[in-house]
Order: C-alpha cells, then structure tokens, then sequence
C-alpha cells in the first residue's frame, strides 16, 4: 500500500486555513456584536444625559425668571428711594435760608428706612437653591 503524501499534506493545509478562516469569523463576528451592545449602552446613556440635561435647563431657566423678577422689583425700589430723596432734597432747598452761608441740606437714602426695610423684605434664593431643584442624575 502505497501512501499519497501530496493528498495528506493538501488535506491538512486545507483544514489548518478552514480552520483558521472559521476562527477568524468567530472573532470578528463576537467582535461586531460586542461593539453593537457597547453602541446600544452608549445611545442610552446618552439619552438619559440629554433627559436630565433637559430637566436642569427648564430649572435654571424657571430661577432665572425668577431672579429677573426680583431683580426689576430691586431697580423699581431703587429708582422710587432716588426720586423720593431727590423730591425731598428739592423740597428742604426751596425753603428759604436764615443765612445765606447755611449750607443746603441733602437726605441720603440711608434716611428712608420704610423704603429700606421694604427692599429688605424681598425674599432671595438661598445660596445652593439651583442645584437643590436639579434632579438625580441617574446612575449609567
């Protein structure tokens, strides 16, 4: 009997590459699946950010209101203590002087404490106040 080593060596070589060619799909497809689920996890992690991102602009932009609001009540109350003090430096220098050296009285807004005491009163955010209204951001 005679043995065909040229067959044998052919076959072998044959299965080794088939072999190999298999393995190497095997990896490649693990590989894109892998990849495929880590995409997946990603989208989802990046949608749930764009959520919360979303919640914490709407807080912010509701504060923000808010604090324009106390802001124009602030420059409304200032511009009423200089009209008020204004008017009433106006009317202290149209009365007239015993002597003409008397300098002229003025009242500072530190003289109107009703007005003061009503700037006072406007209730500010506390310090911290945006970031106590943010949401949990959730765990990925």
């Amino acid at each position: 009997m005679k043995i065909n080593w040229d067959q044998i060596v052919t076959n072998t070589v044959s299965a080794l590459i088939t072999a190999i060619v298999i393995g190497a799909a095997v990896i490649v497809w693990k590989g894109a699946t892998s990849v495929d689920q880590k995409v997946t996890m990603s989208t989802q992690n990046i949608k749930t950010t764009v959520v919360y991102t979303k919640e914490a602009v709407d807080v912010m932009q509701q504060e923000m209101l808010q604090l324009r609001h106390k802001d124009d009540e602030i420059t409304i109350a200032i511009n009423n203590l200089t009209e008020l003090v204004e008017s009433i430096n106006e009317s202290l220098n149209d009365k007239p002087n015993v002597t003409t050296k008397t300098p002229q009285k003025t009242v500072t807004p530190e003289l109107s404490h009703k007005k003061l005491d009503r700037i006072n009163r406007i209730e500010l955010p506390k310090r911290n106040y945006i970031q106590q209204q943010l949401p949990e951001m959730p765990e990925l």
